[in-house]
């Protein structure tokens, strides 16, 4: 037959199911509730969820976005644009950062906005 035990600090009770071993306690007995028994909690992790997944996507478009960039431009031969392009993907925003970085680079001193350069009346 089952033991049941009763513990003050909450008024439940707890069945022992095994004989000779301890009950099980709940939470609840040491004064404090479990934190992911809350809705507070778990609406907390609803949005940490939420916003992991977001920020997963927009390193995905941006990724595509600068592989993208890199097949489109013409500074760069094929064989460099592959080796760029294998840098995006395998240090996943890391890499497209690094290559956002170069191709903005390279694209200013290839067409320079300086109206100083255009405009020399002297």
């Amino acid at each position: 037959m089952p033991r049941c035990r009763h513990f003050a600090t909450r008024g439940g009770w707890i069945v022992d199911w095994l004989p000779g071993r301890p009950a099980s306690r709940p939470n609840s007995i040491a004064g404090r509730r479990s934190p992911w028994r809350t809705g507070a909690a778990r609406l907390t992790l609803r949005r940490m969820t939420v916003v992991i997944g977001l920020l997963l996507v927009v390193g995905l478009v941006f990724q595509v976005w600068v592989t993208v960039q890199v097949w489109r431009s013409d500074l760069f031969q094929r064989d460099q644009k592959a080796a760029q392009s294998k840098l995006i993907w395998m240090l996943p925003v890391l890499g497209a950062v690094i290559v956002h970085a170069v191709l903005t680079e390279e694209d200013k001193h290839d067409h320079p906005t300086s109206d100083r350069s255009m405009d020399r009346r002297g």
